[in-house]
């Protein structure tokens, strides 16, 4: 003798309406995740060019004192003034030069795109599209 199931098979609007509500919880997952990643970004970058204006501002004094420092010592050598802050330019002009490129390729490890969101959102993505029954990498992660 065969046992009949005491619950009938969930409808197709059940279904319909779990899928739904599963994909309006994945989108609400990765908007959090997205706005987690810029908020840290953002500060990461507001920390840092904090921190590199007050470092300007202290270097340029400095700089400016070292600079007439300088000046007079190549005056102990070169007999022409103009001369030594003319030495003194060029020196200043390649260090801050190489200075300002060393800047520039840090600025560039900061992502305005939240990479890890990206991720998610395709391999979300794959697993939407993906024909029932494959596993996907998202999914088994979480």
């Amino acid at each position: 003798m065969t046992e009949q199931p005491s619950e009938n098979p969930p409808s197709v609007s059940t279904l319909i309406g779990g899928i739904i509500a599963d994909f309006q919880r994945l989108v609400r997952q990765e908007i959090v995740l997205a706005r987690r990643e810029i908020t840290d970004e953002w500060i990461k970058t507001r920390t840092a060019a904090g921190l590199a204006g007050v470092g300007l501002v202290v270097l340029g004094v400095a700089l400016l004192l070292f600079s007439f420092t300088l000046v007079k010592l190549i005056e102990l050598a070169v007999p022409y003034e103009w001369a030594c802050y003319g030495i003194v330019f060029l020196l200043f002009l390649v260090v801050g030069g190489a200075l300002l490129g060393g800047g520039l390729v840090l600025f560039q490890q900061v992502h305005v795109v939240p990479p890890r969101t990206i991720e998610t959102v395709r391999d979300d993505l794959r697993a939407v599209t993906s024909p029932a029954g494959q596993p996907s990498g998202s999914l088994a992660r979480r």
